[in-house]
């Protein structure tokens, strides 16, 4: 499930290797970084909001791959009667 291991982002789309979603979210999840000096107690660290902004972009991504499918499968279905 998590392939493409590379363990920096790289913010042009067409230079280099990106690593995938899957590899980001598990790298922001188990290496969150530190709490700034002056957070509130109890406040986590920064990868563990990013780790959970990214599960939910790509259960969109998903979500509206499957909606796209289905609708193409709609219109392009054999017509029956």
């Amino acid at each position: 499930m998590i392939a493409g291991k590379t363990d920096s982002v790289n913010f042009n789309l067409f230079g280099e290797r990106m690593t995938t979603l899957p590899v980001y979210i598990y790298y922001s999840f188990t290496q969150p970084g530190t709490v700034p000096f002056d957070a509130p107690p109890g406040t986590d660290p920064p990868g563990i909001a990013r780790a959970w902004g990214a599960a939910l972009v790509l259960i969109v991504i998903v979500m509206a791959l499957n909606l796209i499918a289905r609708i193409i499968g709609r219109i392009f279905a054999v017509k029956k009667g």
